[in-house]
Parts: C-alpha cells; structure tokens; sequence
C-alpha cells in the first residue's frame, strides 16, 4: 500500500480541466474520486488496526518466550537442587555448598525478571 501511495494521490489530484466537465461525466468523475478518498480512508483505517493487532501479538509473543526461559530455568533449578548425591570427600562437599550459594544469588537474580514478566 505504501509503495502505491503517491499513485493514489496524484490519482486524486484531478486536473481542473476535467473537473469542469459539464453534464454526466462532472458527476461521475466526482463520484469516482469520493470513492476512491473514501476506500483510500478505509485502507488507512485497516492498516493502522493491523499494525496495533502486529504489535500487541509481538508482545504476547515475548511475554509467552519469557515465560518459557523462566519455566526451564526453574525446572533446571530443581534437578540440580534435588540431586541425592552429597559427596564423599572434602572436594566434592566443597563444590556442592558452593553451588548451593550461586543457587541462593541465582535464585534472588531470578526474582526480579519473574516480578518482570
């Protein structure tokens, strides 16, 4: 639509010669242009909808990605903190209580994309 705009509108801009046309094709080419201005009103009309309709599903669709990321990152969260295993040997237990405090910052970080989204 774009792309045929200035057609449209030197379509519209009816040269004043034709426009003192006298008799039946006065009326009809006066017909034609109203119809033409109104179909053109029309179209905007449409476009502008479909652009809010575009947008408003953009956002439905990031917010349904960002539910998704959260929702993995949380089932991620429960493997890791469910795991049975607790170590044997000081180097195990170590790594472990340090994954349990990046899971506590982790965890805190997490909060405020939730309260985000």
């Amino acid at each position: 639509y774009n792309g045929a705009q200035p057609r449209i509108v030197q379509a519209l801009d009816v040269p004043e010669d034709m426009l003192q046309m006298k008799g039946e094709e006065e009326s009809s080419l006066a017909d034609c242009c109203t119809t033409l201005r109104s179909t053109v009103a029309d179209v905007d009309e449409l476009l502008a909808m479909r652009k809010h309709n575009l947008v408003t599903s953009q956002h439905l669709h990031k917010f349904y990605e960002d539910v998704d990321n959260e929702d993995d990152w949380i089932d991620e969260q429960i493997k890791i903190i469910s795991a049975t295993q607790f170590g044997s040997d000081l180097p195990t237990v170590s790594s472990l209580h340090k994954h349990h405090e990046l899971f506590g910052v982790e965890v805190n970080n997490h909060a405020n994309i939730v309260e985000e989204v």
